[in-house]
This record gives C-alpha cells, structure tokens and sequence, in this order.
C-alpha cells in the first residue's frame, strides 16, 4: 500500500453553526486541516483552532476560487481534499476514501466523489453529482471562476469512487442571490468569460432560484448555445423546462424536454418533466407511462439508489 496523507482545506466566513459538525467527525482521522477566514465575526475561527486546524485570513475579493486556491497553497500532505463548511463526510466514509487512496493507480492524479445534493425524510440519499474532491497535492491543480468555481481537470487523469460520499448539508437556505449575481453579471463582462458556458448557465440558476423566469430562460438559451457537450446542452434544455413550466408555457416546456430526451435517453429529468407535463393538463395514463419510464432508469451509488443532477 502506498502511504496516505490526507491535507482538507476548507474556506470559511460566519459558519459557526456547521463547522464544528463537520470537524467533529472526522476527529483525529485527518492529517491535516487547513482553514481559510475570509472575515468571520462569530465563532468560526475558535471552533477550527479547537480542531488543531491551521488558520490563515484571506480578506475577501468577491472571488471564491482566489480564496479556496490559498488554502489549497497551504497543504502540505500527499494528497489535498477540499470541503465546505456545510458539508458532512463521516469518519467512515473518511476512511473509506483514504483507503481507495491508498490503492489508486500512481497514474491517477484526482478522485471523483460523489457528493448527495438531497435525501429523504430518513436520511436517504437521493440526488447527486460527482465533483472532483481529492487529487494529488504535487499536481497543484487549483479553482477557476470567481463563483461556483469548479476545479481544473485538463489533463488529469481521474478515478471515481462508489463507495464514499460527502453529504452537502446546510443549517438552512442562505439567501444569496444579489451577492452571487452580482459578481456573475462582472464575471461575464470580462472578456475571458463573455460566452463561458459555466458562467452563463449559472446566471440563469439564480434568476430561476429568484423566480425571474425570463431572465432565466433568456440565460440558459444562451449556455445552450454556448454549449461544449451533449451533458452542457441536455442540462440547459432541463431549465429551460422548467423555467417554461413555470411560466405555464406548457407546449414550450414539452418541446425543450423531448429535446433533451433526443439528447440522451438515459437520465430521468426529461421524462420526469414530461410526466408532470402531461399530469398538469390531466392526461394522466399518459403522465404515469412517462413516470414509470423516468423510475427506471436509477442510478446506484454506495448500494443507496440516487439520480444524478447537475449542480
């Protein structure tokens, strides 16, 4: 086995009410723990300190990835894992992930968890993504976007794990629509993000989130167009779906679902937008066969049946 270390670093700001959870559980399992302040006025920084973590202030530049990409700078161990504050990954999960680490090929560079969006009223699994979570600390693989940053993955060599998740799992709904759209509308002023995708389709997320239904759909017309892939294209015909739903632009909505059912047959949305389509204009054996369809086809993470969603 090769030998495992594990730095996580985290990017904080007024999270007293979720980061001791998070740490409480991964007591004394992790190597490492690296804390980035952004300007807590409550008890963030007493609580990461009681964990032994290492805390460094970043003064905040309405830019996420400049803050996580300094804490990602402070890791010292042989692999780095990222999470937020919200977020809940439990020692056995931990253990699980470093274990998969200590076997993984020398050739892969970055592990893919899966990271559960929702569960049900017993704590179920039910939606989820997979992000890139833990990747080796000598590749320096850092943030891009200033919002809903992701990491940069060209050129890595990537595995994915199906037997640990990380549960995002928030006290409660921050409302944060003026602040993220704010620095989204800059973002996309830029030159380098003008017709970025990621960019785009975000914009349209917080105007769909805010109930701006136009400016939403205005939005997500421009990320199809935009779009690199058929999974970019397939997620932008979903919201506009939606958003048409919303606007009881029933025929709309039935045209851009059958759209992305042409795109790919094997995620559940399309049908599930259908079949809700049709059960609002009381077709209902016609709404239950396309229900039944989108029951099909589950997918199956960690032995708990969940379905993807784009994030």
């Amino acid at each position: 086995m090769n030998k495992v270390t594990v730095s996580i670093c985290f990017i904080t700001k007024n999270e007293e009410e979720t980061l001791d959870r998070c740490l409480k559980s991964l007591k004394g399992l992790v190597d490492e723990i690296i804390v980035v302040d952004t300007g807590s006025t409550d008890k963030t920084v007493k609580i990461a300190k009681k964990y032994r973590a290492k805390v460094f202030q970043f003064p905040w530049q309405d830019d996420f990835s400049l803050a996580r990409n300094f804490a990602l700078s402070k890791a010292t161990k042989t692999w780095t894992m990222w999470l937020d504050a919200d977020d809940v990954l439990s020692a056995e999960h931990y253990r699980e992930i470093k274990k998969y680490l200590s076997k993984v090929n020398k050739k892969t560079d970055g592990i893919m968890v899966p990271y559960v969006l929702s569960t049900n009223k017993v704590g179920t699994p039910e939606r989820f993504t997979n992000r890139l979570r833990v990747f080796r600390t000598e590749k320096n693989i850092r943030f891009k976007y200033p919002i809903h940053e992701i990491l940069e993955t060209k050129g890595i060599q990537l595995e994915y794990i199906k037997s640990a998740y990380v549960l995002h799992a928030p006290k409660a709904e921050k409302n944060s629509f003026q602040r993220n759209i704010t620095i989204l509308l800059q973002t996309i002023k830029s030159k380098k993000y003008a017709q970025d995708f990621h960019i785009l389709f975000h914009i349209g997320k917080e105007y769909q989130r805010a109930g701006q239904m136009l400016k939403a759909i205005n939005a997500y017309k421009k990320a199809f167009t935009n779009a690199k892939n058929t999974n970019d294209r397939y997620n932008s015909l979903i919201r506009i779906a939606q958003c048409s739903i919303s606007k009881k632009k029933l025929a709309d909505a039935s045209n851009y679902a059958h759209q992305a059912l042409k795109i790919d047959a094997k995620r559940p949305e399309s049908l599930e937008i259908i079949a809700s389509i049709k059960a609002e204009m009381g077709h209902i054996e016609s709404a239950n066969f396309w229900k039944s369809l989108s029951e099909q086809i589950p997918q199956k993470i960690s032995n708990q049946v969940m379905k993807w969603s784009e994030y």
